[in-house]
Order: C-alpha cells, then sequence, then structure tokens
C-alpha cells in the first residue's frame, strides 16, 4: 500500500509527464514544418530527443515507487 507522500510523488511525476508529452507534440509539429537543410532543424530535434529521454526518466521513476 502506498504511503500519501508517495501517491503525492506520483502525481508530480504524471504531471510533468503530461507537460513534457505536450511539449513533445508541440515541437513535433514544428520539426513537419522545417527542412532538415534548416541549421536550426538539428536544435529542434535535438529538443525532441531531449523531451523523450526526460519522459523515459520520468516513467522509469513512477515504476520505481
Amino acid at each position: 500500500m502506498l504511503l500519501l507522500k508517495d501517491k503525492a510523488y506520483i502525481a508530480v511525476l504524471r504531471v510533468m509527464k503530461v507537460h513534457a508529452e505536450i511539449e513533445l507534440v508541440d515541437y513535433q509539429r514544428v520539426l513537419k514544418l522545417y527542412d532538415p537543410e534548416i541549421p536550426a532543424f538539428s536544435i529542434i530535434l535535438d529538443k525532441v530527443m531531449e523531451i523523450q529521454d526526460e519522459i523515459s526518466r520520468l516513467d522509469k521513476l513512477m515504476l520505481e515507487v
């Protein structure tokens, strides 16, 4: 049985994950409009990968509780 502090921690992680997923969708929309030849394309692609890593990290933290 989870303690209240564990439930609160999981709730915070879920909120963080939802915000990261929203941000990821926004960046993916931008990527669809950009041409790979544009220098900023790699910056946006790096940001997408960073957000995906963050989502994975949050998933792992939720599983550890």
